[in-house]
């Protein structure tokens, strides 16, 4: 296994084993069943040109640039819906922000599919990733860019004074709930340090084939293999799918039948957390916990705020830069860890 893993990462570091530390043991129960109920994903072939559109939510939601916010724009649209022309505006924003990134991820996906295996480190999909998680970049990107969108958000020209507080107010809640979602994820992966897939199932994963081949060499990296349990990028992905539910659905969002709008969020949430499974990232199990994360810490904020109207009159910046503090010295702990490794 440790052979194939090496060649999986075109030449890597050495192979990863589990670490005795963590909390995660590979002879459980459960660890059976969820291998069981991830296999059929893991050997689904689907072709290029549908494995490069699940790509997109695949990578989308787990980075701060693109969850926060892409993402973002979409829940302050979703907001403000039903607002007459200038909604309607605001709306074409956002779905021009989602085209904008579908565009650079395509170039990224050009580029990488044109690399030979030896040439994997860099450029193509992994600049999505150094871009977002470098540790030099980790203050600027982790700390600055979400105000940066709540400015954007303050600067687009607003006619209705009541518009504009509601949408900063859903941008505030949502990054709130993003943030908190991924932090439980990211200090969950510390203490239970279960391995991903692409490692412990090296040698039956190297059969299938992946057309995007960038994206396993990206997680088949030493410093990344025990980071499977929960997912954060379905923890990322269950934050819009659940605020947007939110937005669109008021406060009967927990027992309601969600509308259209809703049901395509959801949809979004599914499409992520299932291309975390198609590429090898993560296990079913894995990307269940943390679509559970983000469904508990959305609860959560609406039933502190004590209803949706309440979240869209009384959210303020100062809400989320302490969650987004606390969140980031989780985030700084965690590479801190990881560069100590």
């Amino acid at each position: 296994m440790a052979e194939a893993t090496a060649r999986a990462r075109q030449g890597g570091d050495k192979a990863a084993a589990p670490d005795p530390c963590g909390l995660w043991n590979e002879s459980w129960t459960l660890n059976r069943i969820d291998r069981a109920l991830s296999a059929p994903i893991f050997h689904l072939e689907l072709g290029l040109i549908f494995e490069v559109l699940l790509s997109y939510p695949g990578t989308f939601f787990g980075g701060p640039i693109t969850g926060v916010g892409v993402g973002g724009l979409v829940i302050c649209a979703l907001a403000t819906f039903e607002g007459g022309a200038e909604a309607d505006s605001f709306a074409a924003a956002a779905c021009l922000a989602v085209v904008l990134g579908g565009l650079w991820w395509a170039h990224l996906l050009r580029v990488s599919l044109a690399k030979s295996p030896d040439d994997y480190d860099q450029g193509g999909v992994v600049d999505l990733y150094s871009a977002g998680f470098a540790v030099k970049r980790i203050v600027l990107v982790f700390l600055f860019s979400p105000h940066v969108f709540l400015l954007l958000v303050q600067l687009f020209p607003h006619s209705d004074v009541v518009a504009k507080e509601r949408r900063v107010a859903s941008a505030v809640f949502y990054m709130s709930v993003w943030f908190a979602s991924v932090a439980v994820c990211d200090g969950l992966k510390r203490s239970v340090r279960r391995m991903r897939p692409c490692f412990t199932l090296a040698e039956e994963l190297r059969q299938v084939k992946r057309h995007v081949k960038q994206i396993q060499h990206m997680l088949c990296k030493k410093d990344n293999s025990h980071a499977s349990f929960p997912s954060g990028d379905a923890a990322g992905a269950g934050a819009f799918a659940f605020c947007g539910l939110l937005f669109t659905s008021g406060d009967s969002w927990l027992h309601a039948s969600p509308t259209s709008t809703g049901l395509g969020c959801l949809a979004c949430g599914f499409l992520a957390s299932f291309g975390r499974v198609f590429f090898h990232a993560h296990h079913v199990v894995d990307v269940t916990m943390g679509l559970l994360i983000a469904l508990t810490m959305t609860t959560l904020g609406w039933g502190l705020c004590g209803g949706i109207d309440q979240i869209l009159a009384r959210s303020a910046w100062w809400h989320f830069a302490t969650v987004q503090m606390g969140a980031f010295a989780i985030f700084a702990q965690g590479r801190r860890q990881k560069k100590a490794e």
